[in-house]
């Protein structure tokens, strides 16, 4: 059985280490946020006491961490149940069930994309925390389960 290595281990291993546990270009952007997040000047719990916007600005600033990562560390580790991932699965709920939001333009196009831009990945994360409000990461989670068995 394998142990998920301390926030000390993490912020020493060299990027070679980290591109060696099958990590690939993602070790220097976990080496760096590890570094980051190690030192001093990190305050885990003022991010979570942060409102939701404020927090996810902080962690875009982290090498590596875009949106979607973002929007998963603020649902599960920072309590912001109004954030709402998206990522292929939640693009295929929303296409399925909820096209009717968007128009029809916008479905097309991310319907043929292989990846979302980051405006089209904004204005899917919007429509979900407005529609299902507070609680948009619980929606999320039954949806994404949804997704991927049903999509």
């Amino acid at each position: 059985f394998y142990k998920f290595p301390t926030p000390a281990e993490l912020a020493k291993a060299t990027v070679k280490e980290l591109a060696g546990c099958g990590l690939g270009y993602r070790a220097r952007y976990v080496s760096e946020t590890a570094k980051a997040v190690y030192g001093d000047s990190f305050d885990f719990e003022r991010l979570k006491r942060s409102d939701y916007e404020t927090a996810r600005v902080e962690l875009l600033n982290f090498s590596g961490v875009g949106p979607k990562v973002a929007d998963c560390v603020l649902l599960f580790s920072l309590e912001k149940l109004e954030s709402f991932p998206v990522d292929v699965w939640m693009r295929r709920v929303i296409l399925r069930h909820y096209a009717e939001h968007f128009p029809r333009g916008f479905i097309k196009r991310i319907s043929d994309e292989k990846s979302l831009s980051n405006s089209e990945y904004v204005r899917l994360n919007l429509f979900g925390r407005r529609y299902f409000g507070e609680y948009a990461g619980y929606a999320q989670e039954y949806l994404y389960h949804y997704g991927r068995v049903h999509c």
